[in-house]
């Protein structure tokens, strides 16, 4: 006998444990573990949601909400939730149970605004997102190439970080639990430069690099994207790109696009909400 919505369990999970969550999540995006754990730690009770659907004590569906915080400029800061693994098993796809998991936890979140990237952008509008512009820069390779570092000084990067938050409105805001669990360099694809006043994150690609997080003193932080632009154009990569602003000593021509930003306005009004969401989020996406 097919399934009726009645047999299909959907709520809000404040118990939800990950070694529960683990299986659905892994089958359901064939990607590791270490993918989901560090985040889900790192953000440690009361600063998550779970969504759920079950069928006979078993998950079928989740929408997990991460409760960052987010710098306004100066020392103002707000709470923004950012949704994250929306995950149906395919026999229950197609019955809007990951849209009743959006309404669900769209009622418990509280804060300025939430904030998703996504390739369905009509997905989301149903519970009220609309896209926003997102911020690509173009770079042109320039000085000697730098290469990322394997193993950089966490405690300095996190202390570059924490300067840099007054004037870098949008960025997240993170304790050192989270710089302690994330493992913010834990996957192949992302690459590390840092000195002693920059760093900057960036993903590999098969065909280049994109900044996604960028913070430090001017001439440091040009001399980082520069020789990591050049790394990537000695190591053949054709596209080096970022998607957050650069300081000026950096070549580079600067687009904004309609693209898979979403936001969904909480308390600030849209032109604030705007405004953040210009490719912030990049190191905190899941």
């Amino acid at each position: 006998m097919p399934l009726k919505m009645a047999d299909i369990h959907c709520r809000i999970n404040p118990d939800a444990h990950i070694n529960e969550l683990l299986p659905h999540w892994t089958t359901v995006f064939g990607v590791p573990e270490s993918v989901f754990t560090p985040v889900w730690e790192a953000m440690g009770p009361g600063r998550r949601i779970l969504a759920e659907a079950r069928v006979d004590g078993q998950i079928v569906s989740t929408v997990a909400v991460y409760l960052f915080e987010v710098s306004l400029g100066g020392f103002r800061s707000v709470q923004m939730p950012g949704v994250a693994n929306v995950s149906t098993v395919p026999e229950f796809r197609g019955k809007g149970l990951s849209s009743e998991l959006l309404r669900l936890a769209k009622e418990e979140m509280s804060g300025g605004f939430s904030l998703l990237y996504t390739g369905v952008p009509e997905h989301y509008a149903k519970v009220g997102y609309f896209l926003i512009p997102d911020l690509v820069v173009e770079i042109r390779p320039a000085g000697d190439p730098i290469t990322p570092e394997p193993a950089p000084d966490r405690n300095r990067v996190q202390a570059i970080h924490s300067e840099g938050l007054a004037t870098h409105p949008g960025a997240a805001v993170r304790d050192s639990v989270w710089w302690e669990k994330a493992v913010w360099f834990r996957t192949q694809s992302r690459l590390v430069w840092a000195d002693i006043d920059a760093y900057l994150f960036a993903d590999k690609s098969e065909t280049g690099l994109t900044v996604i997080e960028a913070f430090g003193e001017a001439p440091a932080l040009a001399r980082l994207v520069n020789g990591a632009a050049s790394w990537a154009s000695a190591n053949g990569m054709t596209e080096f790109r970022s998607r957050v602003r650069l300081p000026e000593g950096v070549e580079s021509t600067a687009t904004e696009h309609v693209g898979g930003a979403m936001v969904l306005p909480l308390r600030l009004d849209a032109g604030d909400s705007t405004r953040l969401g210009q490719g912030f989020l990049g190191i905190d996406h899941f």
